[in-house]
């Protein structure tokens, strides 16, 4: 996986309005991104301005598996953009970060010709605040909050997959 990021790419776009059914949610500034690590969004862009967001990873490193639990664990580095909606319909980078070497711990289990994913561990190391138009950000607070949300959702992520 690190070689092939010499080639291709493993990024995407989560569209603000247009998330998968499940989560039957919409980011919007006043929602996720004011409330959870991103003040002032709501305060510059408005409250219910719709933000996409690109993600895209640029670093995979330290891959390790244990035969005595069942998992992989790799480290890795994702660019995160958050791209508010704006009122005259174009967009622009609000903020942009750098999630530094996220420990990510999983496996495979497969019953019955049935896989299913199992994530035991995802939490960042560091945050390098790249652009912020929205004024300073904590990138301690951040770390934080990605974290302890991290540790909220996997559990719920493990239910999807």
């Amino acid at each position: 996986m690190g070689s092939f990021l010499e080639v291709g790419a493993i990024e995407g776009w989560l569209i603000g309005d247009q998330l998968p059914g499940r989560f039957n949610t919409t980011i919007v500034t006043a929602g996720l991104l004011d409330q959870y690590g991103l003040p002032g969004f709501a305060a510059k862009y408005g409250a219910d301005t719709i933000v996409d967001v690109h993600a895209a990873c640029t670093d995979l490193h330290g891959f390790a598996s244990s035969a005595a639990d069942q998992d992989v664990s790799v480290y890795g580095t994702v660019n995160l953009q958050f791209w508010p909606r704006l009122s005259d319909g174009t967009t622009e980078i609000a903020v942009e970060m750098s999630l530094i070497d996220i420990i990510f711990t999983g496996g495979i289990d497969i019953n019955n010709f049935m896989a299913t994913g199992d994530i035991s561990k995802f939490l960042v190391d560091k945050i390098d605040i790249v652009t912020s138009t929205i004024g300073d950000l904590s990138a301690l607070k951040l770390k934080v909050e990605f974290n302890t949300v991290s540790r909220l959702i996997v559990p719920e992520l493990n239910k999807y997959i």
